[in-house]
């Protein structure tokens, strides 16, 4: 398949390197803090294996949606939809893709308020920390994606403050309570799995970033691979210290292992090592939410034909804002809303790509078009 490399001097495209910390970003976020418990408690001990099981399975959607979108190497997927699907059809499906894209983001900003509330700021009206984060959010999405994925690169040295201060936990593990291993069965270790992907869905991003990418295809697919894999090292890494610090009785009752664990390590300088954890977790998960508010602004630039995202993202946060403050019970509300979430992440990041890919090589769609 004939391709040629985006133009580096173009502020709309991103180095390979850029791609890869963009899906590291997008993929690490609200649920860093909570994974451990979200797999304990179906697989137990087992945690760590049905989380090596989702990297996997995020691996295999990473090669499917790289086959999908090298068919059509000089389009988006808002772009190339209508090839595979009709105009209508297409037209559909950009909008529902866009929907779940602010739905997303509306998720991830519910959740980082409700921890920011409980853990730093509990008489701080909810509102106001939802108002903060998406100013700031709007002030760098308006900007091109270029720009966008520099500061996913920047913030992503923050990981490595993090790995060094779990480091600290290691003498106070029992790996006893991860044996034997796989006592839960394989149904369990399965289901824990499904949990596990939720947590890492942000690589079908690489729907619309593909083609803005420069660099050869293989490359790309290199470099959201090592994402995925840093990503599953790191949520393994921090399981299994999870899964050995608590005990299984003890890890029943901590929604957010994380910060508790976090919260009983004291070093001769640092005593809440928890909130300082979270000064720097409120700069990632923001990413996070960065990037669906960008893919969606694309995603309606594209639909309504508009020249730049920049006239969008003010409207997509206000919708965003909106969905959050919606009345109700706040922990039914975020249980609800997470459940319903889970299952649309696995249906638009898994089974859509894989039918559309299915319709694709079944009626031999492909565009030969080069990638600009």
């Amino acid at each position: 398949m004939e391709t040629r490399e985006v133009k580096s001097s173009s502020p709309s495209s991103i180095s390979v390197g850029q791609l890869a910390f963009f899906i590291l970003q997008t993929q690490i976020g609200v649920g860093i803090l909570s994974l451990p418990f979200a797999v304990f408690n179906v697989s137990k001990g087992d945690a760590w294996i049905s989380i090596l099981l989702a990297g996997f399975l995020a691996q295999v959607m990473i090669v499917v949606i790289w086959v999908l979108c090298r068919r059509f190497p000089g389009a988006t997927f808002f772009e190339f939809i209508p090839t595979i699907l009709g105009k209508i059809g297409g037209t559909i499906l950009s909008f529902t893709y866009i929907v779940y894209f602010i739905a997303v983001a509306s998720l991830i900003l519910t959740l980082s308020t409700n921890i920011i509330k409980s853990w730093a700021l509990p008489t701080t009206p909810s509102w106001i920390i939802m108002v903060i984060i998406i100013i700031c959010s709007i002030y760098l999405v308006k900007e091109n994606l270029r720009i966008i994925a520099r500061y996913h690169m920047l913030i992503s040295f923050f990981f490595i403050i993090l790995i060094f201060v779990f480091l600290g936990v290691l003498e106070y593990l029992n790996v006893l309570y991860i044996m034997p291993v796989g006592s839960t069965g394989i149904v369990s270790i399965l289901k824990g799995s499904k949990e596990a992907i939720i947590a890492m869905l942000g690589f079908e991003l690489l729907l619309v970033l593909y083609p803005l990418t420069q660099g050869k295809d293989k490359k790309q697919v290199k470099a959201v691979s090592l994402a995925n894999l840093g990503v599953t090292i790191l949520y393994t890494f921090i399981t299994i210290s999870t899964l050995m610090f608590f005990s299984p009785e003890e890890l029943k009752f901590v929604p957010e292992p994380v910060l508790y664990l976090l919260k009983a390590l004291e070093y001769t300088v640092l005593e809440r090592l928890d909130l300082i954890i979270i000064s720097i977790w409120i700069i990632t998960v923001s990413t996070s939410f960065m990037s669906y508010l960008y893919i969606a602004s694309y995603g309606m630039t594209k639909i309504l034909h508009l020249k730049h995202h920049r006239k969008v993202v003010p409207f997509l946060g206000a919708i965003c804002l909106g969905i959050s403050l919606i009345p109700g019970d706040e922990e039914t509300k975020i249980e609800a809303w997470s459940k319903y979430m889970g299952h649309a992440g696995l249906v638009f990041a898994i089974i859509i790509p894989s039918l559309l890919l299915l319709l694709a090589i079944l009626f031999r769609i492909k565009d030969r078009g080069e990638k600009s």
